[in-house]
């Protein structure tokens, strides 16, 4: 029940659950303690690139060279969700440690940030809800938060890293405040010099 190619990511669940996914454009969901494959989820069309668990491994989310950024229900064994965010092949996908979010980097030079949605009774568990632009050049080829969550830096094949600092929500509200408030004050400044 393996790959017919290579393996091009992995990923751990639990304890007993691990994720590959290849060339064969396959994700093979692995049970450590028997030392099989599972089952298998079919639905890309090109090579897998990464894979993440995301809400207490009841999904998991992939990525691949097709463009396509997947959601799968592992209780159904079913895609759920298949995201389009991303013009060209979507390399990398990151979980943020304790918000719910998911960050994804292709090769279109940006990131896009998804929410994870409370209401699965809808078929949108991930929403586009952001988009970074890197500044590094090539395509990206890794992208991963630190530990505690407040950075997140996106690898690029060529010679650079970008790094962003990641507000949390109320951070990045007052901010948009305290930005209106300033222009505001811009604005009055203006008018006063005018009179």
């Amino acid at each position: 029940k393996g790959h017919k190619n290579a393996i091009t990511a992995l990923t751990h669940g639990d304890e007993s659950v691990i994720a590959s996914g290849g060339k064969d454009t396959d994700i093979v969901i692995w049970d450590t303690i028997r030392e099989a494959g599972e089952f298998r989820l079919r639905g890309h069309n090109d090579e897998v690139t990464d894979l993440v668990f995301f809400a207490e491994n009841k999904y998991l989310a992939s990525t691949s060279k097709d463009t396509l950024f997947k959601v799968w229900c592992m209780e159904t064994q079913c895609c759920v969700q298949t995201c389009v965010g991303h013009r060209s092949e979507v390399w990398s996908v990151a979980k943020h440690p304790s918000m719910p979010y998911l960050m994804t980097a292709s090769s279109d030079r940006f990131v896009r940030m998804w929410k994870v949605q409370d209401n699965s009774d809808k078929n949108e568990h991930l929403k586009l809800v952001g988009t970074l632009q890197r500044q590094a050049g090539g395509r990206s080829s890794e992208i991963r938060f630190n530990e505690s969550g407040s950075h997140l830096a996106c690898q690029s094949n060529s010679k650079g890293t970008d790094l962003w600092y990641m507000r949390s929500e109320k951070d990045a509200r007052k901010k948009g405040k305290r930005r209106e408030r300033r222009s505001r004050e811009k604005d009055r400044k203006k008018e006063a010099r005018k009179n």
